[in-house]
């Protein structure tokens, strides 16, 4: 098993007024992140994240416990070149990723809840989501999907986030479906901007990302996609 690696996580809600003003601020001192487009500064990301037959990753995420976990399959850009198992680790502020990369096939299976190949897999996180798929009956329950802008920076090991248009698939976990139908989760007006950070944020980004009146978040990406979607939406796919 990789050995945790704890990074301090910050969330919060901004306009676009905030985000214009931020903006031109970081690129002067920050690179853009690798993975944006050609011709533009973000990438898009689609989520599908995973929850048992108690909801207890959305239930512990409501209730504010310290320390809890979840597990999503990530996409970028609608491609499976790319297809991302994690389980995000959360300890009070800070958070941990375990990652392993999936084939198209092991994916299938997983959106088929067909998990009984995996219990020989050499992957540990596909071993322990079978585990779980077993004993808690965990399965796929929502579609988190939007656009990202991120800047970086190796001081600090800093990356900020600014997540666009946040939408999510209604009642549906078709991960690839690029004509899903999608509900809007968040005003268009609303940006989520995230500031990530090993041991210490460097006090020009901490400057250029402070905002009078912007209160940290408490409340996910996810858990806004879950409200739009039904809470027992275990029972329903």
């Amino acid at each position: 098993m990789e050995e945790l690696k704890f990074r301090n996580e910050l969330k919060y809600n901004i306009n676009y007024k905030d985000y214009e003003m931020m903006r031109p601020v970081l690129r002067s001192f920050m690179k853009v992140d690798g993975n944006a487009l050609n011709n533009t500064d973000s990438y898009h990301i689609r989520s599908l994240y995973f929850d048992d037959f108690c909801n207890t990753a959305l239930y512990e995420k409501l209730s504010g416990c310290d320390c809890r976990s979840k597990y999503r399959v990530r996409i970028y850009n609608m491609s499976d070149r790319m297809i991302m198992l994690e389980k995000k680790i959360k300890k009070g502020n800070r958070t941990a990723k375990i990652r392993q990369e999936l084939t198209k096939e092991e994916c299938s299976k997983i959106l088929e809840n067909d998990y009984d190949s995996f219990i020989a897999s050499d992957k540990s996180l596909l071993k322990e989501l079978f585990i779980k798929n077993r004993s808690d009956l965990l399965k796929p329950v929502v579609i988190v999907d939007y656009e990202r802008e991120a800047y970086i920076s190796p001081l600090g090991n800093v990356r900020i986030t600014f997540d666009k248009w946040l939408k999510t698939g209604l009642f549906s976990t078709d991960l690839f479906n690029a004509g899903l139908p999608m509900l809007k989760a968040l005003d268009e007006e609303v940006i989520v901007m995230e500031v990530k950070y090993d041991e210490y944020l460097p006090l020009h980004i901490k400057n250029a990302v402070q905002i009078k009146n912007r209160q940290r978040l408490s409340v996910s990406k996810y858990v806004i996609c879950r409200k739009h979607n039904k809470i027992n939406s275990w029972e329903d796919n």
